[in-house]
């Protein structure tokens, strides 16, 4: 008799977790661990900003903001029960970076009609002509490739499991070249309330709103990593013994002991035949760290300097 209660106690604590284990993953995103770079140093600030695109240092000779300017090709998709707008969940989430300036969507959906092109039909060489004229540097262009639902069975309930896999593709307008191309990831998970026989007792089930939440999953999981390839560059605008003043602030993700660098922008390298710019020459002056960010602004300690900081260079944010 002992040993029977001893065994159904037992077993009553293994339910008990299952129960709890299965209740703590309700509705949790799909995360997937990505490479952490080295901690920023003063021996690696080089090299991060080597990993950068410094073409864009020539909008500042034209009197415009250095600022990549993006476009994203994507539109109302049909998938199972629901619909999405993938263009306008992707632009809203490159906005939130504050280091690109995003084409309207209104005035990209406004060249699609004239250039009388159908979202589903646009190929990347259809894309460059779209983003010249959209005045776009670079394109997103997205699919969604995948996407399931399915019912599991959690012993004292159902829940019901959405995922959607999202490709996207950046695109170098100028180049015609694809330079980056991703695939994540998103998982919505939902209690059920079913009966014995597994028919919902109430309500319906909301496909697009787990669907879009899936999505919203893939997509944060990707679009730091596109956007981590766009410098997030600023000008100086005080300058002092020990510290510097810029105009990169909290509202282009500055935050306190944020790492920013000093470079001098140099002369421009074109192509002897198509004219074209290749590349940017810029000197490396030295870095700072953030003791105040503001909405706009920021005062950065300075930390190491190879030359005297001028009132014409420039202030690069280190990820």
């Amino acid at each position: 008799m002992m040993k029977q209660k001893c065994l159904f106690t037992i077993g009553a604590i293994v339910f008990f977790v299952v129960f709890l284990s299965g209740c703590a993953s309700t509705g949790s995103p799909v995360r997937r661990s990505e490479p952490e770079k080295a901690p920023v140093s003063a021996g690696n600030i080089e090299e991060r900003l080597g990993d950068y695109n410094f073409n864009v240092l020539s909008k500042i000779e034209d009197e415009q903001l250095p600022r990549y300017v993006l476009a994203v090709i994507g539109d109302a998709t049909e998938i199972k029960e629901a619909k999405l707008d993938l263009g306008e969940l992707i632009a809203t989430e490159v906005n939130k970076s504050g280091r690109v300036q995003m084409v309207d969507r209104n005035n990209l959906d406004k060249i699609i009609e004239e250039q009388k092109l159908a979202l589903q039909g646009i190929t990347e060489e259809s894309s460059i002509k779209l983003g010249e004229l959209a005045g776009a540097d670079y394109l997103i262009m997205s699919s969604i490739i995948a996407a399931s639902h399915q019912r599991e069975d959690k012993v004292v309930y159902e829940q019901l499991v959405v995922r959607v896999k999202v490709q996207l593709k950046l695109l170098d307008v100028s180049s015609g070249e694809v330079s980056l191309t991703l695939s994540g990831e998103g998982e919505k998970k939902t209690k059920l309330n079913v009966d014995a026989s597994g028919k919902l007792v109430a309500g319906a089930i909301d496909y697009n709103n787990l669907y879009a939440e899936a999505t919203l999953r893939a997509i944060e999981e990707l679009i730091p990593r596109f956007i981590s390839r766009f410098p997030l560059i600023g000008f100086m605008l005080k300058i002092g013994a020990e510290e510097v003043t810029c105009d990169l602030g909290s509202a282009g993700g500055i935050t306190k002991n944020s790492v920013i660098a000093f470079i001098r922008m140099g002369k421009a390298n074109y192509h002897p035949v198509t004219k074209k710019l290749v590349s940017i020459d810029y000197e490396y002056l030295g870095y700072g760290t953030v003791v105040e960010a503001k909405s706009t602004t920021s005062i950065v300690k300075i930390q190491e300097t190879t030359k005297d900081i001028e009132a014409t260079d420039l202030v690069i944010a280190i990820d």
